[in-house]
This record gives structure tokens, sequence and C-alpha cells, in this order.
């Protein structure tokens, strides 16, 4: 069986010769694109041409529409809850996944390389590729190693789903300083960090997929949570414009806002509710 996979570009009419540029990239498995010859503008990018088997047609089809053959994800704080999930499923659909998670506490404290490996160690069982990483997306120097990771083990970066939080309560006038900047500097700073870095590799590429995480308490607010909420509405603004600027590379952004049962909500949802609010419920909407 053959499958293309190609994006479109400029309009191309009758009569107007092209060239067709091809790499093989793999065995089974090429790279291409067309070129107006009139204007040297590029008509189909970013084109994907595999020989696969009867057995593979049929695996991939059995997914459905959305698969991530060929791409590769990062998912920070993928060492539980929805990165876990969006791991895993991205795995599933084909893709080459690095697993992030500092594997500290619920408020950032601690590390641990544990929660990571294990999601990696899962991926693989099910027969897809993964690689884990450690890094904190609180730093500049995290976040670079955190793409650094992608680019070493598979050469490319296609996804990136910036999920990694952490919380830390208390009303205004009882939180201190370093308790209002350790929650921006995972989910606002951290999501620059990682982003910045991304973006470089997608831009060259023509090509790249980002998911920001905003949450309720960002958009609406909510009681004792005025660090995370400035945080979660601040990805909001970072995403408008940065959707803007990734716009002519193909780089697209969206932002999500998922309530599901994670080690971050299980104190505050009711008990009544927890079950039905998996993580797993989010995945779809996230991937498509």
């Amino acid at each position: 069986a053959l499958r293309f996979l190609l994006e479109h570009g400029d309009e191309l009419y009758p009569g107007v010769p092209i060239q067709t540029r091809i790499w093989k990239t793999d065995e089974g498995r090429a790279v291409f694109k067309v070129v107006n010859l009139e204007n040297g503008q590029t008509v189909i990018d970013n084109g994907i041409v595999e020989w696969i088997d009867e057995a593979e047609l049929e695996r991939r089809q059995g997914l459905g529409a959305i698969h991530f053959d060929g791409r590769v994800a990062v998912v920070t704080g993928a060492g539980a809850g929805l990165g876990k999930a969006y791991a895993l499923e991205l795995a599933k659909r084909g893709a080459k996944v690095v697993v992030n998670d500092l594997g500290g506490a619920a408020d950032g404290t601690g590390s641990g390389a544990a929660a990571a490996d294990q999601v990696v160690a899962e991926i693989e069982e099910a027969g897809g590729e993964a690689v884990a990483s450690y890094d904190s997306v609180a730093t500049a120097e995290g976040g670079e190693n955190i793409v650094k990771t992608a680019m070493d083990a598979y050469g490319r970066l296609d996804v990136v789903i910036n999920n990694a939080g952490i919380l830390r309560d208390r009303a205004l006038v009882n939180m201190s300083p370093e308790e209002w900047q350790g929650v921006l500097a995972v989910h606002l700073d951290g999501a620059y960090n990682v982003t910045r870095p991304a973006m470089k590799v997608m831009r060259g590429q023509g090509y790249g997929r980002i998911i920001m995480t905003t949450s309720a308490a960002g958009l609406h607010g909510n009681f004792g949570q005025t660090n995370y909420s400035a945080a979660k509405l601040g990805v909001v603004g970072f995403m408008h414009t940065l959707k803007a600027e990734g716009r002519k590379y193909d780089v697209k952004v969206n932002t999500v806002a998922p309530i599901a049962t994670t080690r971050l909500t299980e104190d505050l949802l009711p008990p009544d509710l927890r079950s039905k609010l998996q993580p797993e419920f989010v995945v779809p909407l996230t991937l498509y």
C-alpha cells in the first residue's frame, strides 16, 4: 500500500510547469515538495510518501483519521494525570514521545526519575518509542534541554504539549513572593522556556503544533489561586500572539482548558465527580 501525507501551498493552474523534488529519509519512506517553475513558489510542501504492507495499513485505519506516524512530540508534566494520558495516546497513534517530568510533588518541591521512566516503560511495552526527560520547565536551560532531548533522540520536533503544572494555593494577602513566583515559573515561564526553542526548530521544518494549557481558574478566577489564575490566563495571551507569529511557518498554536481528576485537582473536586472526570476523556480534544 502507498500512503501520502502532504500540505498544500500556493495555487497552481493548468499548463504551469512544475518540478517534484524527492528525498529518501529511510527504508520505505521519503519526503517531497512540488515547486512552480515559473515563480519558484512551493505548491506542495512537507509531503511524505510511505510504502507500507497491508497489516500496517489495517493498523493505521483502525486508529481513525488522527495519527502521528513520523512525528515527534514533547509532553511536559507527562509522569501522571493528563500528561501521561497524552503521552500514551500519542505513542499509540505513532508518535515518538519525549516524556518530560521533574518528578516532584504537587507544589513543585523535590524531583525524581521514577514517574517519567514508568511512562516510557509503558509506551515501550506497548510497542511505541519514547525517551525520558527530567528537566525542569521553570528554567530556560531546562526548556532548552527538553527540546535538545527530542532533537538528539529523533532529529526533529513536531508537537509540544505544555502541560506541566504545580499548585501553591493561598489567599493573596498571605501569599509569599516565592509562592507567587514559583507557580508563574512553571505555568507561564515554563510555556515560554519550552516553546521558544521548540519554535526555532518548527520554523526551520515548516511545521509544528503547540498546545498550551489554561483552566477555569484562569478564565474565571478561583479563591486562593491568584498566582495560578494569573499564569493560566497569561498563556492564553501567549497563544494569541504566537499563533500569529507561527502562521506562515505552518506552526499552529492552541490552548485547552481541561478539567480532570489529577493529583492537582483530586482534593478540590467533589467525590462523586472524580470518577466521571478521568484524564482520558480530555485526550481526544487535545490530540485533535
